[in-house]
């Protein structure tokens, strides 16, 4: 039942915050249909706020892969 709760509130507070910056997303970029440069822009924007978050979990991510491949080198 616990798991079941944390699963539920880390689900809620990493998926809530995903839809609504993809939502603001969209809604900019039917706002700047006719206007590529600032099309090439937001989606740069987007790409550079996922890249970001990658960067914030980077020591987590290469830390997991490096156990993975390499178990025996720990």
């Amino acid at each position: 039942m616990v798991l079941a709760f944390i699963s539920a509130l880390v689900g809620a507070l990493l998926t809530f915050p995903g839809v609504r910056v993809a939502k603001c997303h969209l809604d900019s970029l039917l706002i700047a249909r006719d206007r590529p440069l600032l099309q090439m822009i937001m989606y740069a924007d987007l790409l550079f706020l996922c890249l970001f978050c990658l960067c914030g979990f980077h020591r987590y991510l290469a830390r997991l892969f490096w156990e993975r491949s390499y178990p025996e080198r720990l």
